[in-house]
């Protein structure tokens, strides 16, 4: 009884294959993307004690090839407290925070949580873009205690 309960599992089985393999488990399908319009890409960090500096790039679609391109002869500029400072385009590495710049003044940012940041591109193309941020408080650290666990 127990060789013909074997027998019926294996043709059971056979049996799900045979008919899973004849079956259309894919589908193609085909998609009109639209055309993709690149835009301004801007990253810029505001560290209290540090100049001001700017990375000026491009976007680029999900489906194209990697790039990274620069945008040069571009006016980019910083406002704090009604004073305008235009940054001048100079590609600066920082090495401590693995960064890299194609803009930069030498004006330091100053320590204020209070008042806005208002930094302003106009690409050499007419495009533009314009945003306004405030510095983040630091946090301070008031305790810092080391805890070792032994692992069985």
């Amino acid at each position: 009884m127990s060789n013909l309960r074997y027998i019926v599992v294996l043709f059971s089985i056979f049996g799900c294959a045979v008919l899973f393999s004849n079956c259309e488990l894919t589908k193609s399908v085909e998609l009109e993307l639209p055309t993709y319009e690149s835009s301004l890409v801007l990253e810029c960090y505001l560290e209290v004690g540090k100049p001001y500096r700017a990375l000026l790039t491009e976007s680029v679609g999900y489906f194209s090839a990697p790039e990274f391109s620069f945008i040069n002869n571009a006016e980019v500029s910083i406002t704090y407290l009604g004073v305008k400072r235009s940054l001048d385009q100079n590609t600066v590495f920082d090495p401590i925070n693995e960064r890299i710049y194609n803009y930069e003044a030498s004006f330091e940012v100053p320590e204020d949580y209070e008042n806005e940041f208002l930094i302003e591109i106009e690409a050499a193309d007419g495009r533009s873009a314009r945003a306004t941020t405030k510095l983040l408080r630091p946090i301070p650290i008031d305790t810092l205690e080391l805890e070792y666990r032994l692992e069985d």
